[in-house]
């Protein structure tokens, strides 16, 4: 596998998404994909299958082409962070829970963080 593309295609995803003023879950409604998918696509994690380029395209609005044409192939592309994997791991984990427990769960960070 060619990390270089998934890099770009993932710098290149979240430059899209950011160009439209849309956060990660309304790309995610729109494309009719989980928010933690985009989120791992952006990151580098998830490789997209072309039905998850045909959604994100419609979710943007735009064509797979723009999705997969990187116009400025000198710019670096920052390496993913090593702790990324572990935090998809927590989200992937974070999907079988319905939305009260997650809410619970939401307030339990929130206290543990203002600690």
């Amino acid at each position: 596998m060619n990390r270089t593309v998934v890099r770009r295609f993932a710098a290149r995803l979240k430059a899209l998404r950011k160009e439209r003023g849309m956060s990660q879950e309304e790309v995610a409604q729109r494309s009719k994909l989980h928010p933690t998918t985009i989120s791992a696509l952006e990151r580098g994690l998830y490789i997209a299958s072309l039905v998850s380029l045909d959604q994100l395209a419609h979710g943007l609005g735009v064509d797979i082409s723009t999705l997969v044409t990187f116009p400025d192939e000198s710019k670096t592309v920052p390496k993913p962070n090593p702790r990324d994997a572990e935090k998809t791991m927590i989200l992937m984990a974070l999907d079988n829970f319905d939305e009260p427990t997650l809410r619970k769960i939401r307030k339990a960070l929130q206290l543990f963080s203002a600690v």
